[in-house]
């Protein structure tokens, strides 16, 4: 973890910008690019198209910017703004392709492939459930074993093909 002194890797003060100005970013977090010094990326994945029903989460990475600029990185037990000890900052969104499952797929893993090989850690937001299968793939190509993930969601969404369709939101 590092200590950052010039406040690069803070969120906007709320006294200088108030919270429904300044370009939406994750937490306000500064808006970095991928390439950039920073511990921890959060970064938006705007794709719905593996859903076989209620699509819209291509929209989640801009509405939780929008919502979460109304938050705090500040924990009120430990006394401490988690950017004290991590550098995070909000990188954009990983590139998609709106009509293809494929192609969207093989962006994704050029993304995290770019990502891994600079030791970055992540948190994504959004889009279906289809968007976790390409960064394991990655993930378990750059570290050559089994992987851990935590998923959190209402129910469970594990199944065979569908509709002819070896990859979904299921998948």
């Amino acid at each position: 973890m590092s200590q950052d002194s010039d406040h690069t890797y803070h969120p906007l003060p709320g006294r200088q910008f108030p919270r429904f100005s300044g370009i939406k970013t994750f937490f306000r977090l500064p808006h970095v690019p991928v390439d950039s010094d920073y511990d921890v990326a959060l970064l938006g994945l705007p794709f719905d198209g593996g859903v076989s029903y209620r699509p819209g989460a291509r929209f989640a990475p801009t509405r939780i910017r929008e919502v979460s600029s109304l938050g705090r990185v500040f924990h009120m037990g430990r006394m401490e703004s988690f950017t004290a000890r991590v550098k995070a900052a909000d990188i954009g969104d990983c590139p998609t392709v709106p009509i293809s499952l494929e192609k969207t797929y093989e962006r994704i893993q050029e993304f995290y492939g770019h990502l891994l090989s600079l030791g970055k850690k992540t948190i994504t937001v959004g889009g279906d459930h289809s968007t976790t299968l390409p960064i394991l793939r990655e993930m378990r190509k750059r570290h050559g074993k089994p992987l851990r993930f935590i998923h959190f969601d209402a129910h469970l969404d594990t199944y065979a093909p569908a509709w002819d369709m070896e990859y979904h939101h299921g998948s």
